[in-house]
């Protein structure tokens, strides 16, 4: 209400004021920073999330819940996306947060081939049977989910050119196949001779 004014009671009636007045404090708008780590890259255990935070006007920082939809790990390659909130109460009425979602990826990893060996060494030698060569499954490391071979099978005295290609998990780049030629040599056998005991003219 309005009180304590004089006026020119001689020359004009007395005002008449509205002695209420709706007003209001609107929150206010503050963006959330966050923080994240340069990359992400898949490493089989669950990564570390980012963080968030709010100031408030007085220039308290607040820590804000980082938070996944229920149930997702923050572990496999691909797209995430965060949540800030707060259950501070003070933030809730007073303030209107932006920026509270942030999406980070994890990077499918790299498999490192450079000890995958095969398990040929040397010419192998003919016998009459069906004979392969193969990645020596003992140096694949992990990440590799399946071998698909070609040309890695012969019989005969030959030169063959074998190719392995590699299926990945889903949290790993794809890698090169891996080539190999191989031969199989001629079996060294003795001649086997038959004689008379002794031959006379």
């Amino acid at each position: 209400s309005v009180t304590g004014f004089t006026y020119d009671s001689a020359n004009y009636n007395a005002p008449v004021f509205n002695s209420t007045l709706a007003w209001s404090i609107t929150p206010k708008q503050v963006e959330v920073v966050w923080t994240v780590a340069e990359s992400y890259t898949y490493t089989g255990v669950a990564l570390a999330q980012p963080t968030a935070k709010v100031s408030k006007v007085d220039g308290t920082s607040v820590n804000l819940t980082v938070s996944l939809p229920e149930g997702t790990e923050f572990v496999n390659a691909g797209e995430y996306t965060f949540t800030a909130s707060t259950t501070d109460n003070d933030i809730i009425s007073n303030y209107t947060l932006t920026q509270t979602t942030k999406t980070v990826e994890i990077q499918k990893a790299t498999i490192d081939m450079s000890n995958v060996k095969w398990t040929y060494t040397n010419p192998l030698t003919y016998n009459g049977s069906l004979q392969t060569v193969t990645i020596d499954v003992d140096t694949l490391p992990e990440g590799i989910t399946d071998v698909n071979y070609s040309g890695n099978e012969g019989t005969n005295v030959n030169t063959y050119n074998a190719t392995a290609t590699f299926t990945v998990d889903a949290n790993y780049n794809a890698v090169d196949a891996m080539t190999l030629t191989w031969s199989i040599a001629p079996k060294q056998v003795e001649v086997v001779w038959t004689v008379a005991e002794s031959y006379t003219y």
